[in-house]
């Protein structure tokens, strides 16, 4: 199979533990199918934010992480997913 290293596709997140809410996120096709196939997040996506590859890995929103564990840690610098 061969997959186009520069071609980005839409992936589906799991629901946000937080808001309940999915998400779309744009990532490269040859990247989530390395990541599908058994890779490790920060190897299959070394250039995305860790923010956005927990979103993969979890479905949590970087925004709602932010919120949940602000009060345990205030040095969070998490962006935004809108910033992608």
């Amino acid at each position: 199979m061969s997959l186009d290293s520069n071609k980005y596709v839409m992936y589906a997140t799991k629901r946000c533990i937080h808001c309940g809410k999915g998400s779309l996120i744009g990532v490269k096709e040859q990247d989530i199918f390395n990541y599908l196939s058994g890779q490790l997040a920060q190897d299959a996506f070394p250039d995305m934010p860790m923010p956005l590859r927990e979103q993969i890995i979890s479905g949590t929103h970087p925004d709602c992480w932010k919120e949940m564990f602000a009060e345990y840690d205030e040095d969070l610098a998490y962006e935004s997913s809108k910033e992608v």
